[in-house]
């Protein structure tokens, strides 16, 4: 598997959208989103997506753009999509 990451900037989008209308992404592709700004060609990604079953991921907590308003997060947090987190935080590793 590769997990790309990509924040959701209009041209990202629309190559992401492009690959998949022409059944050129790999299913062993999955997508990471940070969404950026909330508009039509997110929308329509979202969409498109689900309609050809192509995995993907959406962060459900993005660090700039539209959604940082509280409206904005639970708009996210409301689509029924696989959703990332991004931990803004040092993860800790236990040794045996």
């Amino acid at each position: 598997m590769y997990y790309p990451y990509f924040r959701g900037k209009q041209f990202d989008l629309f190559a992401l959208t492009t690959l998949v209308e022409n059944n050129r992404l790999s299913h062993q592709i999955m997508p990471i989103i940070e969404p950026v700004k909330n508009s039509n060609a997110l929308k329509k990604l979202i969409n498109l997506f689900q309609e050809k079953n192509q995995p993907f991921y959406l962060i459900q907590n993005p660090q700039a753009g539209d959604f940082l308003t509280s409206e904005g997060l639970v708009y996210l947090k409301s689509l029924l999509l696989e959703q990332a987190v991004i931990i803004d935080q040092p993860i800790e590793t236990l040794k045996d």
